[in-house]
């Protein structure tokens, strides 16, 4: 749904951030207890995390179509972006499940900001190589 939206990729990522906070707000405790769950879990050789795939299923298409809109760099791929995007929201939901103080809902809105910023094309680029 968030595709959908005519809006900056920016704006994309801070709307996905934000709704990300609202579902882990709404069920903090069962969240808390997935994500420890996970940071112990062994996935299986060759396998890797379905809620990671899930993730980069989500994040890798907003990038990739903010790359064909010209608001996100080219001279990275997007499996490396969007590797660094889930890379900083797991470790925001790491340092939650650990301290239930952790501000989670402004970390994410502040990652949201800044890794807009960073997959923002450098300046005076449109985000071509």
């Amino acid at each position: 749904a968030e595709r959908r939206r005519r809006a900056s990729t920016r704006e994309r990522l801070e709307r996905v951030f934000t709704v990300m906070a609202d579902h882990v707000s709404e069920m903090s405790g069962l969240a808390r207890d997935l994500v420890l769950h996970m940071m112990h879990a062994v996935p299986a050789p060759g396998g890797g995390s379905e809620q990671l795939h899930t993730l980069q299923s989500a994040l890798g298409p907003l990038l990739r179509d903010g790359q064909r809109q010209g608001d996100v760099r080219r001279d990275h791929d997007v499996a490396f972006l969007t590797e660094l995007v889930v890379g900083a929201y797991c470790m925001i939901m790491i340092q939650w499940a650990k301290d239930p103080s952790y501000p989670i809902r402004e970390r994410l809105e502040q990652t949201a900001r800044f890794l807009g910023e960073a997959v923002s094309p450098p300046s005076g680029s449109r985000g071509d190589r």
